[in-house]
């Protein structure tokens, strides 16, 4: 009786060990999903594909581990201040040209030259760091 006992408990030991080894986490999950939007960061200036990117940042910083939850953070907020800042110009992304820019208030054109350079630090500084984390914890490189 006491081998049976013994038998069954590794047996829910092993079970409980090996469920946890088949699938990622919800963050390497969310990667693998984004990976292709994550690899396209900052390549598309449009309005759609900043929406694609800050969504995408916003769902991984959730699920990241706190360890590299404020990198994520980071971008996703310069991405969503980049966001405010054409929509305050009411310029969308894609517009963006030299003529365009002139058009607007000293003010505005600050503010989205404000933004885009909080960006581009942003991505990096922190896009390191996330690229580092994702290839370490999830085994995926990003391109």
């Amino acid at each position: 009786m006491k081998t049976i006992a013994a038998l069954v408990a590794t047996t829910v030991v092993a079970a409980a060990t090996l469920a946890g080894c088949g699938g990622d986490s919800e963050y390497c999950a969310a990667v693998k999903k984004d990976q292709s939007t994550l690899e396209s960061f900052g390549q598309k200036r449009t309005d759609a594909a900043f929406a694609g990117y800050r969504s995408a940042t916003r769902t991984i910083a959730k699920l990241a581990p706190t360890t590299i939850r404020k990198d994520w953070t980071a971008l996703s907020t310069a991405i969503a201040d980049v966001q405010a800042a054409q929509k305050a110009a009411g310029l969308k992304l894609e517009d963006v040209s030299v003529d365009a820019v002139a058009q607007l208030t000293p003010e505005q054109g600050e503010s989205l030259n404000s933004s885009y350079t909080a960006f581009n630090s942003a991505v990096s500084k922190h896009g390191k760091r996330v690229a580092a984390d994702v290839k370490s914890e999830c085994s995926v490189t990003l391109q």
